[in-house]
């Protein structure tokens, strides 16, 4: 049977089979503890399948690990077997998703919390002002991979701790919690590309092109309204083009928005906003090494360029 490749990024998936031999599928992605696992009533779990592109689990070369549950239905299925697979599912794949403040959902509501917002905890020191910076594409393996091209960020990795973002780990859905410090199941934004039950048509939550009012598809209030509310200055700087877009909308609205073309105007501009409203909260984001990992791949002289 073959895994079927759900993102880019790694991830499992439990090939389903009858007792009789027929052609594998694909079930019901259930919580069954703290594992995720693919169910079928009618079918019988066949072998765990773990996809691995970026290497993560050790083995050589990159192939799927099985692992045989069981032969039967899903309720006939050995207490050994269903043990064998939650400790396949613990020891291959990455620690689950965390939603606390040290992680990606707690990174705003700390630095709101430092900031004096009332409603917000957090463990980051006082401060008058504050600059979030968001690289996307920079994650924490790709960073010690090539730590050597970054001295700066490379000189704090030492003592510092792994922080977690959601699941699925997809752009919208990250947005959505940086954005409101919630998990998915609470700002809704679940994935690449969802259906409008209201519609029942797909739009992609990254474009929102034909998508729904994004007030309304995410309600809740987010970070940056709730600082703006507190009368702290709050500024989005990136892309001209995210100005007002749907995404941006949804999980990143009460900011104000700059925009400057190259990543060193940028930093000046912040740095200028920085000295004009000491007590202040600014967002800058930079996406160009998330889309040069997209065009030529993270192992690219490019994307180390």
């Amino acid at each position: 049977a073959k895994v079927r490749r759900f993102s880019p990024a790694r991830f499992f998936g439990v090939g389903l089979a009858s007792a009789a031999g027929s052609a594998p599928r694909w079930g019901i992605p259930v919580a069954t503890g703290s594992a995720l696992v693919f169910r079928s009533p009618s079918r019988a779990i066949c072998f765990l399948a773990i996809h691995d592109p970026f290497h993560i689990v050790p083995k050589s070369g990159n192939l799927c690990r099985r692992l045989v549950v069981g032969d039967g239905p899903l309720s006939h299925v050995s207490s050994a077997g269903s043990s064998a697979l939650s400790s396949a599912l613990s020891s291959a794949l990455p620690p689950a998703p965390g939603y606390g403040a040290g992680d990606l959902a707690g990174v705003l509501p700390s630095v709101a919390a430092s900031l004096g917002v009332k409603g917000f905890t957090g463990t980051l020191p006082q401060a008058r002002g504050a600059v979030v910076v968001l690289v996307d594409g920079l994650g924490l393996e790709l960073l010690r991979a090539r730590s050597g091209h970054a001295p700066f960020l490379r000189s704090l990795l030492p003592g510092s701790t792994p922080a977690t973002a959601g699941f699925p780990a997809t752009t919208a859905t990250s947005m959505g919690t940086f954005g409101t410090g919630l998990p998915p199941g609470a700002h809704g934004l679940l994935g690449y590309q969802v259906v409008d039950p209201d519609t029942g048509q797909l739009f992609n939550e990254l474009s929102w092109e034909d998508g729904p009012d994004p007030r309304t598809w995410q309600r809740e209030t987010t970070v940056f309204e709730r600082v703006a509310a507190a009368g702290i200055a709050t500024t989005m700087v990136a892309n001209d083009y995210f100005e007002g877009s749907g995404l941006t909308t949804a999980a990143l609205r009460g900011a104000g928005f700059a925009t400057a073309a190259t990543l060193a105007q940028r930093v000046d501009l912040v740095l200028a906003r920085l000295r004009q409203q000491p007590r202040s909260l600014t967002y800058l984001y930079w996406g160009n090494l998330d889309r040069t990992g997209h065009e030529h791949g993270c192992g690219s002289w490019e994307w180390v360029d």
